[in-house]
């Protein structure tokens, strides 16, 4: 006889346990060696994330005035004030007439808490995102587990772990990068609100869509596409479009407030950039622009196909995922192995964060009062350099290139003509003497001049 509920039977010498129970049993062992086993590989593929960005990290490290210095700044001037602010820094890739686009101040306080934590040192700060990034895979992995199931979480963890493109941009800090590293928050919350189907969770998680979006705004494109899956694919209701509005507007409400407060000046600008499309003014890189929306792309194609990847054979799984492994460290150690001349990005061959630092040591030697600084290779108001004179507290007049006596010049080693560039930084400096000059390496010097009075 086997108890309805499941449980023992009682014989005349012994117990018997029922089917059920046995079952019950068996699946809870199974499950506790399956959470054991994924422990364990979450712990192996972090260390192997962390490891690879690891190898030749400072001279592949990118923290350059035009973008991340500059981002710093605000970061540092926000620590120092205490203030609260409503947009981040500009997107320098877009300009026209003068107008510019400002991302969220996400961008500002993410900088804000990195940088505090690394007492204001760039490189290791840049670390910290590093291992940040890496630690990430946990969310990521069970989240795509409760989307998914087990096997597309494997896939996803190990195109986030060796993928080179992805690789690239988890060491420096940067609004995409941020933003990609960031997407594993979303996954998590993801696949827990599948699991649980709970309004609040529904709420934060288009609320986290909102704070990505403050990071990048080609993240429009992502989130569209998120809609679509849960209002035409999954069908939500009235209700949750409702909750995810509230949640989306809850996320950007920074960015509102500042439109509120400032005559709508973003909506103009992006009305006027519309307008004169074929007239703005681009700069910089566009590799960036797929970085998230390559990731979620990947996501909504494995969510997709979940039935089919679930249903593959244990042992045909091990092997593919094995290959795939395999072959994408192999293209990623090819990169991370060889130890480069010029960091990632780098706006001029053979300079990297190194140089920068050797140029500020001088710098700071010399204890001068009254100075600038400029490099002419590829910033002539050299915001890195600024930077870390105003994280050291050295105070300057920074934006003065017209009375200031001294004047520090970064250029081309063995250049005759470094003072006749056309920049006003150094075109207005006449007439001047060469006081001392220092080899930062063997392509690039550091000049030091000083201004001569007219008599």
């Amino acid at each position: 006889m086997v108890p309805p509920h499941g449980g023992f039977v009682k014989g005349s010498s012994h117990l018997v346990m029922a089917p059920s129970f046995v079952y019950t049993l068996t699946v809870n062992k199974k499950k506790i060696r399956n959470n054991k086993k994924d422990v364990l590989l979450l712990i192996f593929f972090v260390g192997v994330f962390i490891a690879l960005r690891s190898i030749n990290f400072m001279r592949y490290l990118t923290f350059f005035g035009w973008d991340q210095a500059e981002h710093a700044i605000l970061a540092l001037n926000l620590f120092r004030s205490k203030d609260l602010v409503l947009i981040g820094p500009r997107v320098s890739a877009v300009l026209y007439q003068g107008r510019q686009i400002f991302l969220g101040p996400a961008m500002t306080y993410l900088m804000t808490f990195l940088l505090g934590l690394s007492n204001w040192d760039p490189a290791a700060a840049s670390y910290l995102f590093m291992i940040l990034s890496g630690i990430m895979i946990i969310p990521l992995y069970y989240g795509m587990k409760w989307l998914t199931g087990r096997r597309a979480a494997w896939i996803t963890v190990v195109f986030y772990t060796l993928l080179p493109y992805y690789l690239t941009y988890t060491r420096f800090l940067w609004n995409p990068n941020f933003q990609f590293a960031l997407l594993p928050v979303f996954v998590f919350l993801a696949g827990y609100y599948q699991k649980t189907k709970k309004n609040w969770v529904f709420f934060i998680l288009s609320l986290w869509l909102g704070v990505l979006f403050q990071l990048h705004y080609q993240f429009i494109i992502s989130i569209i596409f998120i809609f679509i899956y849960y209002f035409l694919y999954r069908k939500e209701g009235l209700k949750k479009f409702i909750i995810f509005c509230a949640g989306f507007v809850a996320g950007v409400s920074p960015l509102i407030l500042f439109e509120l407060r400032n005559q709508f000046y973003l909506t103009k600008t992006l009305m006027l950039f519309v307008k004169h499309i074929n007239e703005l003014e681009m700069r910089g890189s566009r590799n960036h622009y797929y970085l998230s929306q390559s990731f979620v792309l990947m996501i909504g194609l494995l969510i997709l196909t979940k039935k089919y990847v679930e249903k593959i054979k244990p042992k045909v799984f091990f092997v593919f995922i094995s290959l795939l492994a395999a072959i994408l460290f192999s293209f990623s150690a090819k990169i991370t192995f060889i130890r480069p001349d010029t960091a990632f990005w780098s706006p001029t061959p053979y300079w990297d964060y190194s140089v920068e630092v050797k140029a500020y040591e001088i710098i700071k030697n010399e204890r001068l009062k009254d100075f600038n600084v400029t490099n002419q290779l590829y910033d002539s108001l050299a915001m890195l350099q600024k930077y870390m004179m105003m994280r050291d507290n050295i105070v300057i007049n920074y934006d003065d290139y017209r009375k200031n006596k001294y004047l520090f010049v970064i250029d081309k080693a063995g250049k005759e003509n470094y003072m006749d560039n056309p920049g006003y930084e150094v075109l207005f400096f006449r007439p001047y003497r060469l006081l001392k000059t220092w080899a930062l390496n063997d392509r690039y010097s550091m000049h030091l001049v000083e201004r001569l009075k007219l008599k």
